[in-house]
C-alpha cells in the first residue's frame, strides 16, 4: 500500500523582506530635522546674546549661557537625533522602535509649536515655520510606523 504525499493545510511562514532602503523621504527627513537642529542652536545662541547685551560679570554670562545651552537643548537633542534616525534609514532601512522613538521626539514640538504661533510673542514666519517642520517630522515617523510596505503584514 502506497502513502499518499502530505500537504500542508496551514501556510508556512516566509521569511520577512527587508527593511526599505534609500528612500527619499528619509534624506528629506533628514534634511529638514538638520535644519531644525541648526535653527536651534542659532536661537540658543541669539537668546544668550540677549543675556550678554546687559550682563557684564563673568559668572552671570556662565549662568546666562549654561540656561541657554539647557534651553536650547529641548530643541537641539530631538532635532539631531530624528536627523540621525532619518539618514540612518536612507542608508540602511528605518526599524519600526526608531521610527516610534522619532514619533514620539517629534509630537511635543507639534503641541509647542501650535501654542508659538497662538500664544508667543515671536514674529509670525518663525512659528509657522517651527510648526511646518515640526508636522512635516512627526507625519513622516507617523507615516514611516503605518506605510511599511517592504515588510510582511504579519509584523507590523
Amino acid at each position: 500500500m502506497e502513502s499518499e504525499p502530505l500537504i500542508s493545510v496551514t501556510h508556512t511562514a516566509e521569511p520577512p523582506r527587508p527593511i526599505a532602503k534609500g528612500r527619499p523621504v528619509d534624506l528629506i527627513a533628514a534634511l529638514l530635522a538638520s535644519f531644525a537642529g541648526l535653527t536651534a542652536i542659532i536661537m540658543a545662541g541669539i537668546f544668550f546674546w540677549g543675556f550678554a547685551e546687559n550682563d557684564t560679570h563673568l559668572p552671570g554670562l556662565f549662568s546666562a549661557l549654561i540656561f541657554s545651552l539647557i534651553l536650547g537643548s529641548f530643541a537641539i537633542l530631538p532635532s539631531i537625533y530624528i536627523a540621525y534616525v532619518a539618514l540612518k534609514g536612507w542608508r540602511e532601512g528605518l526599524p519600526r522602535k526608531s521610527a516610534l522613538r522619532a514619533f514620539l521626539l517629534s509630537l511635543p514640538w507639534v503641541i509647542l509649536s501650535f501654542i508659538f504661533i497662538r500664544d508667543a510673542p515671536i514674529p509670525a514666519p518663525l512659528s509657522w515655520s517651527i510648526f511646518s517642520v515640526s508636522v512635516l517630522l512627526f507625519l513622516w515617523a507617523g507615516s514611516s510606523l503605518v506605510f511599511r510596505s517592504s515588510r510582511n503584514i504579519d509584523e507590523r
